[in-house]
Order: structure tokens, then sequence, then C-alpha cells
């Protein structure tokens, strides 16, 4: 096929400040249905931020945040390893919710317009569904882990105890079943 670029390209380009907080680029991408946009400072075009750009980082942010949270908890015994852990699985939470509007835009592309509607309704029950079944299964893996289910480890206000074994270990299985169904 020997169709020029001028038949195919956006008549308008979609541009941002250079300054622009990267979420504002995200969200651009996500209103405009576009996967670049283009960094202007003043009148002079000074680079390009794409869907891939954005995911990439997002993925690492959420490599970081699983990483934290697994040294977490090992730091940290007993109950207290969710505090620890609530930074970590912050950053990762950030990074996940920044992969999402490329995924969806992505996804969607091929999607013919007068069917938008219900290929994003799909998609979004589809993700409901995940998010649910993934949800339950850390749930049943964390708090199976646990002596008495997590009701009693017996251990004391500080958090280490005779229990703190049992918490880590639950915490990171919980963090495997995470792994595996995000993976």
């Amino acid at each position: 096929m020997n169709l020029p670029a001028r038949k195919i390209m956006a008549p308008i380009p979609i541009t941002a400040r250079s300054e622009a907080p990267i979420q504002e680029v995200a969200r651009i991408m996500r209103d405009e249905s576009v996967g670049a946009v283009l960094i202007v400072d003043g009148t002079e075009l000074v680079g390009v931020v794409t869907d891939r750009d954005l995911a990439v980082r997002a993925l690492a942010a959420v490599a970081a945040g699983f990483a934290g949270t697994l040294i977490a908890a090992h730091a940290v015994h007993g109950p207290g390893v969710a505090r620890a852990a609530a930074a970590p699985l912050l950053l990762a939470g950030i990074g996940s919710g920044l992969v999402i509007a490329p995924n969806q835009t992505i996804t969607l592309s091929e999607v013919p317009v007068r069917e938008a509607s219900t290929a994003a309704g799909v998609l979004q029950t589809a993700q409901r569904i995940g998010s649910a079944v993934g949800i339950a299964a850390v749930g049943l893996v964390f708090f199976g882990a646990l002596p008495g289910g997590g009701r009693s480890t017996g251990s004391g206000p500080s958090g280490r105890g005779s229990g703190a074994g049992p918490w880590s270990a639950a915490f990171e299985r919980g963090l495997a079943v995470i792994l595996v169904l995000v993976g």
C-alpha cells in the first residue's frame, strides 16, 4: 500500500506544555483518543510522549512497588507489615493506574465507532470481574497462610512476637498470587 501519511494523519496536532505533569499528558491522550502527544515549549516542538513511554515507566513503578512490598514483608514482622507496605503498594497502584488509559486506548482503537460504547462496557465489565476474582484469590491465600485465618497471631502490640513469621510468609504468598495473576 502506497498511502501518503497526510491521508491518515490527525489534522490538528495534540500538544502539551513541556512543564505539564505526566498525569495531564496521560489524561490528554485518553480524552483525545491518541497514542502520542507533541511536547512544546512555547511555539517550539521539543519532543513527543507516546502511550508506550507512559506504559514502560508505569510498569517500572509497578515493579518497584512490588519489590518495595517484598522488602517490607521481610523487614517488618507481625501485623505492622501492612503499614510498612502501604507506600510501596501506593507506588504500584499509581503505576498500574497509568497503564490503564493507554491500554484502553490500544484495546479499543480497532473497534468501529458505532460499536465503541458496547466494547467499552464489555471491557469495563471484564476488568471488574478480573479485579473481584484477583482480590478474592489474594485474600484467600493471604489469610489462609495465617494461623487461625489471621484472627490471632500471638504477637504483642509491637507486632513482634511468636506470630511474626506467618505474617511475612502470608504477605509474600499474597504478593506471589498478584504477580501470577498480573504476569
